[in-house]
C-alpha cells in the first residue's frame, strides 16, 4: 500500500481514527472554520419544487425511527437553511493550491 503525506478530512473522520487507536502518526496542520458540510443546489425551480424540498428537509426529525439511520449515515441530526459562513477559509486554501485529487 502507498504512503500518504497529507489529507483533508472532517472532524468525525479524525475522531473515528482516534477511536480505532490508529492516529499515532497523525498531525493536524490546519483547521478551517466550521461550515455546513452538505448543500443542495437547485438549478431550475420553474415548478416550485425547491420550497417543498426545503420544507421536507427542514421538517426531518432524527428521533423518527424511519429517518434516524439515514440522517446518521449522512452525519446530520437536523437540516438547516444554507449559511455561507465558514466557507471563506476553505475557498482561500483551495485557491492557494495546488490541490491534487485522485
Amino acid at each position: 500500500m502507498g504512503e500518504l503525506d497529507g489529507a483533508v478530512c472532517s472532524n468525525s473522520v479524525l475522531d473515528a481514527i482516534a477511536r480505532q487507536g490508529s492516529d499515532e502518526d497523525r498531525r493536524v496542520v490546519w483547521r478551517c472554520a466550521p461550515f455546513n458540510h452538505c448543500n443542495f443546489t437547485v438549478l431550475d425551480d420553474t415548478a416550485g419544487a425547491h420550497a417543498e424540498f426545503a420544507r421536507l428537509l427542514l421538517s426531518m426529525n432524527a428521533a423518527d425511527p424511519k429517518l434516524c439511520e439515514p440522517m446518521e449515515l449522512e452525519g446530520v441530526n437536523r437540516w438547516v437553511p444554507f449559511d455561507p459562513t465558514g466557507y471563506a477559509s476553505i475557498l482561500a486554501a483551495v485557491r492557494g493550491g495546488p490541490v491534487i485529487v485522485g
